[in-house]
């Protein structure tokens, strides 16, 4: 059975580092959001966890019809089991 994964674009606060946003990523806005994130060939399940410049953040929360919140720093992470690509560190699932 293939492990189920989904994305989500979650939002840190930068004082503390704690999650503040977090919005579901559905499959017609995933491809937009590996693009912006600049997610490799060699992650193709997009397993790692992706930091956002703003314009990238600005562009994806634009997508999700979701207003930036400046004050958060945004990531494009994996929710669920995805095996690690080859040669680097698996990333964390987000609850």
């Amino acid at each position: 059975m293939k492990p189920r994964v989904t994305h989500h674009l979650n939002g840190y606060r930068r004082a503390t580092d704690e999650l503040a946003a977090q919005h579901a990523v559905p499959p017609s806005v995933l491809a937009l959001a590996r693009q912006l994130a600049a997610v490799g060939s060699d992650d193709p399940g997009a397993a790692l966890s992706y930091a956002l410049d703003a314009d990238a953040a600005r562009r994806i929360c634009s997508a999700l019809g979701i207003e930036l919140d400046r004050a958060l720093d945004y990531f494009l992470e994996p929710v669920g089991e995805i095996p690690a690509p080859a040669g680097r560190r698996r990333a964390a699932a987000t609850v």
